[in-house]
């Protein structure tokens, strides 16, 4: 059976949907966790009009999506676990394309599918084959090697695409609670230091941008250090060294570092941005970039307006969109999406 956890948090215009699109499955041996996260607009109300013996609804105080997650996980009865946010939806061959792909790959730790990305009335996605390596298998079914991939945190999969098995979820330690941005990509990639996932390219779920306190994505989120390098060190530790930890997952992780460090230089956090210069000359094979990264730190101290218009010539220049279409991206909109984040 499969335990289908779905953390609510003021979602009454759209947690229907959702649950619509789960009592939908072509494959129905599951049971629906709803843990209601402390809402305020009664979003709880529509769960419990739900007549169907396998949906549970949990109430507990606002702690968060970590928390919610991970108390659902503790509440399933099922080996396998999926997640499904409460503004989202899958199609119905979602679970059963899961299930097809844990027969080909039995020995996978999790398993996932394609996901594409509804803003506004467009279609973002899938995502393309060729940003991972495909370690058995073809793109329709596949296992897979996020770390020699092209582009990161361009993952091939999320949580609302994600089945994984209760006690590989519980041995890597859950979703790490008191974190403000990307537990789930944490967990995720705490997954595959550990484990192989399969992945299938037909996308399967559907990630809406309309929910009413969905936090704004985009390329620049983080004003603070992000967990990965911290759950790195960890795997370090594990290992024994790091000679002992593959060159692969060190380059990864440290370029999502490196992204961090640009998001807290254009935010102006000089002491995250120093913290993170400090981890790169901590790491062999990196710390020349460290000290690089230090002497770019009075950039931080760069008048907003400048920011703004030093990476509106970059974008004019690598893609040719004239200047005039306006700034990509000013400090107020960091500092925002990550007090939102908090809130959330």
């Amino acid at each position: 059976m499969i335990s289908i956890v779905i953390p609510l948090y003021n979602k009454v215009q759209h947690i229907k949907r959702t649950l619509d699109s789960v009592l939908a499955q072509t494959y129905q041996d599951f049971e629906v966790i709803v843990v209601n996260d402390g809402s305020t607009d009664g979003s709880e109300k529509i769960v419990a009009q739900y007549a169907d013996p396998r949906i549970r609804l949990i109430n507990q105080e606002n702690k968060g999506a970590a928390v919610a997650r991970n108390r659902g996980v503790a509440e399933a009865k099922g080996d396998l676990i999926a997640f499904l946010d409460a503004d989202d939806e899958w199609l119905p061959h979602h679970l059963e394309t899961i299930m097809r792909l844990r027969q080909a790959h039995p020995d996978a730790g999790a398993w996932s599918t394609a996901w594409v990305r509804i803003v506004g009335n467009r279609l973002s996605g899938p995502v393309n084959v060729n940003n991972m390596k495909i370690i058995k298998g073809d793109s329709n079914s596949a296992i897979i090697d996020i770390f020699q991939g092209s582009k990161p945190l361009y993952l091939p999969f999320c949580t609302n695409t994600i089945v994984i098995k209760k006690d590989v979820l519980l041995s890597i330690g859950g979703f790490p609670e008191g974190i403000a941005k990307s537990q789930d990509g944490d967990t995720w990639l705490r997954l595959a230091f550990h484990y192989p996932i399969a992945w299938s390219s037909i996308p399967t779920a559907l990630i809406h941008t309309d929910g009413e306190n969905h936090v704004a994505t985009g390329k620049y989120i983080w004003m603070g250090i992000p967990p990965f390098f911290k759950s790195l060190c960890g795997l370090v530790r594990e290992k024994g060294g790091w000679n002992n930890v593959r060159k692969e997952i060190v380059h990864y992780v440290m370029k999502l570092h490196r992204n961090a460090y640009i998001t807290n230089i254009l935010a102006g956090n000089k002491k995250a941005a120093m913290q993170i210069a400090a981890d790169f000359r901590s790491v062999k094979g990196h710390r020349l970039k460290g000290y690089l990264l230090l002497l770019l730190l009075p950039v931080a101290y760069v008048p907003p307006g400048i920011i703004d218009w030093l990476w509106r010539i970059r974008r004019s220049i690598k893609t040719r969109i004239p200047m005039s279409n306006g700034p990509v991206i000013r400090r107020s909109y960091i500092r925002e999406d990550f007090k939102d984040a908090q809130e959330n």
